[in-house]
């Protein structure tokens, strides 16, 4: 009696330690007619044994993918061939000797419609694993196209991140230019306004020393023609003993009596003192024009620093020596003379008056600035009080010592200001011009 479950190599009946194949044959099979151990065979799994095949068929498939690849329709049409073959053969039966061989093509027929049922179910099979095969390759491909896509869109905002920092960055710095920007503008419109102002400053100062020089003309014009029309008027001319900033007192009947006479002298006075001053005011004015043309030259359109200037900074205090100033007023108490009351020409006295102003002139010039030997400066640090508590002892031994003019009456006298070597030399006496002297010292400071 035939086995239920014939095996596909030995077709011995199937009972124990067997596999059912899963490929196209679906035959049962013995572990050792497949060359399996009974300890490989406990080792296998459920999924194994359900996707397990026999070896015929594992060749099969490996060579009928290939076949059914290149040649499908080949196969069909020959048994589509036989099978038409078997039915022709049918149909033409007439003999009943026939019958024996109806048998035959029977079992002809049977056997390509097993053989085409074999090869549909292997196409089948082959078609569903090629199937299964591109499902999972396509599910693959999707995952890594996914995470690419994935990482792209990270990067990109990644990206947009960085760039919107940076143009936050820009906007700010921007905002920062266009702050400094206005501050640097407002500093040079204010710079201009500050030049502007020194400028306009500058010409009102030249503008009054050219209205103080054209004044000094017309009084030089106006003395010159007194002089001209009173030519005799010049009998004896008063002498002042001076003493820096000390006159000796002279008695009041020679005052009087010399009052006329000194018309002469006082006019000749000031005309050399306004000469001097012309020239004075002439030669600060050129400096300042060349100083104005030298800063006009250094000046820069944009300048890298704000000038701090005060109008009211301290100017530090002239030094001068006691000793300097009694020798002084011992040579002007010896050259003291009277002068005889003499009728003096027109030519001598422009004679005498440009004598005097050259004389002065070269006086100025030949002074010097340093000090005596003999002097002790004051330290910057140490008031006026301190250096003459200090030093008043040496100043006195020095005046008896060399000058013997320490008495009650120089002592009782009040303590004189220190001034220029120019204003001890030049006399100026008080009369209608001395308005001037303010003009001076601006135009000395």
């Amino acid at each position: 009696m035939p086995t239920k479950y014939p095996c596909g190599t030995c077709s011995v009946g199937v009972r124990y330690s067997g596999l059912k194949c899963n490929g196209p044959c679906q035959l049962w099979y013995h572990a050792g007619c497949q060359n399996i151990s009974e300890k490989a065979l406990k080792k296998i799994t459920c999924t194994e044994i359900n996707h397990w095949k026999c070896v015929t068929c594992k060749k099969d498939s490996s060579t009928n993918t290939s076949k059914v690849e290149s040649l499908p329709l080949t196969s069909q049409i020959e048994l589509h061939n036989e099978i038409e073959e078997v039915h022709d053969k049918i149909k033409n039966l007439q003999d009943p000797d026939d019958l024996e061989t109806s048998l035959t093509l029977a079992a002809e027929a049977g056997n390509a419609l097993l053989a085409e049922n074999r090869n549909l179910k292997r196409e089948l099979y082959d078609m569903t694993q090629k199937n299964s095969q591109l499902t999972q390759h396509m599910r693959v491909t999707f995952e890594l196209e996914k995470i690419k896509y994935e990482a792209n869109i990270e990067e990109l905002e990644s990206q947009i991140q960085t760039l919107e920092n940076r143009n936050s960055r820009l906007a700010e710095s921007l905002q920062e230019a266009e702050l400094q920007f206005c501050r640097e503008k407002e500093s040079h419109t204010n710079l201009i306004q500050a030049f502007e102002e020194q400028d306009r400053e500058k010409e009102l100062a030249i503008l009054n020393y050219e209205k103080e020089i054209k004044q000094l003309h017309t009084t030089l014009k106006n003395l010159k023609r007194s002089h001209q029309e009173n030519p005799d008027s010049d009998k004896e001319i008063k002498i002042y003993k001076t003493s820096e900033t000390q006159t000796e007192n002279i008695q009041p009947q020679l005052l009087v009596q010399n009052s006329e006479k000194s018309n002469n002298l006082t006019l000749i006075q000031d005309m050399i003192s306004l000469k001097s001053r012309q020239e004075q005011t002439e030669n600060s004015v050129k400096a300042l024009q060349n100083q104005f043309q030298s800063y006009a030259n250094k000046i820069q359109d944009w300048p890298q620093a704000r000038i701090h200037s005060n109008r009211n900074k301290r100017k530090t205090k002239t030094h001068f020596s006691v000793s300097l100033q009694m020798a002084k007023n011992r040579s002007s108490n010896q050259n003291q003379v009277v002068a005889p009351a003499t009728q003096i020409s027109n030519s001598k006295l422009t004679e005498q008056i440009e004598n005097t102003s050259v004389v002065c002139s070269d006086t100025v010039l030949k002074l010097t600035k340093s000090p005596p030997l003999n002097s002790k400066p004051r330290a910057k640090d140490e008031t006026c009080e301190e250096f003459f508590a200090k030093n008043i002892v040496f100043f006195k031994d020095h005046m008896i010592k060399h000058y013997n003019c320490l008495t009650e009456k120089n002592n009782s006298l009040p303590i004189f200001h220190p001034r220029s070597p120019v204003q001890a030399e030049v006399h100026q006496p008080h009369n209608f011009l001395c308005h001037s002297n303010m003009t001076n010292s601006k135009l000395k400071s």
